[in-house]
C-alpha cells in the first residue's frame, strides 16, 4: 500500500464491480484473470487498511482508559441519604472535621 491515503469505500465499490464483471457469462477468461488479480490487490489493501485501524482504535481505547477520572463512592442502595459507617462522620475519607458531615 502506498503513502497515500487509502480510500476503503472506493476500495469496496471496486471489488463489488469486479464481483459482477467476474459473474457475467460475457466476460472473457483473461479479464477475470486480471480482475481476480487487482481484486487480490483490493483485498490486501483493504485488510492492511482494517488492521491498522483496529491498532488506532485499540491504542486510543487503551488511551481513553488511562484518562478516566475515578468516580465518587455511591451510596448503597436501600440507604439512600446515609453514609455507610466506615465513611460516616468524616472517617473514611480522609477528613478530620468535628461538624458530622461526610464531605
Amino acid at each position: 500500500m502506498d503513502k497515500v491515503e487509502f480510500d476503503f469505500e472506493k476500495a469496496m465499490a471496486e471489488l463489488e464491480k469486479i464481483a459482477e464483471k467476474v459473474e457475467d457469462p460475457q466476460t472473457g477468461l483473461g479479464e477475470i484473470d486480471e480482475q481476480v488479480k487487482r481484486s487480490k490487490e483490493l483485498i490486501k489493501d483493504c485488510r492492511g487498511y482494517l488492521r491498522a485501524m483496529r491498532e488506532k482504535v485499540a491504542a486510543l481505547t487503551q488511551e481513553e482508559a488511562a484518562l478516566q477520572i475515578p468516580q465518587e463512592p455511591q451510596m448503597p442502595q436501600g440507604r439512600q441519604g446515609q453514609w455507610p459507617a466506615s465513611q460516616g462522620q468524616g472517617q473514611g475519607r480522609g477528613l478530620q472535621d468535628n461538624d458530622g458531615l461526610p464531605f
